[in-house]
């Protein structure tokens, strides 16, 4: 038995080409992935609540899903994090004026962070580790400015030494 749409398939596609081209918003609006775009753009609050709500739901599933995803791509967000870091640090850099040691003026890759008042360790108790000092600093920079200098290797640890 032949059915109707085999029967007539050349007619209705031409029909349907026809009536795309006389109605191109409400083509839009059937295009379900462009809808949804659109939905989301309007409706940010809703779209984060929707999520939420998913992820409540299906936490279990979610959390399988992302350590399967992170398992087959863990160097790229190895990479990323790196990448993201090594851009934060650049940036606390340019706060503190430019990335070269200020005493002894060298420029590579051996500069550190050095806290002007030997209280590091005071500020890895309150902050916390290097990275989330990073970002502490470049959300305050008049205090960075403060309390930070850049160093090299060398500098800091002659600087260390006359400490002890």
């Amino acid at each position: 038995m032949i059915t109707y749409y085999e029967k007539n398939k050349e007619r209705l596609k031409q029909r349907t080409k026809q009536w795309q081209k006389e109605n191109p918003d409400k083509v839009k609006e059937q295009n379900q992935r462009g809808y949804q775009d659109d939905w989301v753009k309007k409706n940010p609050d809703k779209r984060k609540e929707t999520l939420d709500n998913y992820y409540e739901k299906n936490k279990l599933v979610c959390n399988e899903r992302n350590r399967i995803n992170y398992q087959k791509n863990r160097v790229k967000y190895l990479l990323r994090a790196k990448i993201k870091y090594e851009g934060q640090r650049n940036k606390l850099y340019i706060i503190l004026g430019g990335k070269y040691c200020v005493k002894c003026g060298y420029i590579g890759t051996a500069l550190n962070f050095e806290h002007i008042n030997n209280d590091g360790a005071e500020d890895t108790r309150v902050i916390g580790n290097t990275k989330k000092q990073v970002l502490y600093y470049l959300n305050h920079p008049e205090e960075a400015q403060k309390k930070l200098q850049v160093y090299c290797a060398n500098c800091n640890w002659e600087k260390e030494l006359e400490r002890r």
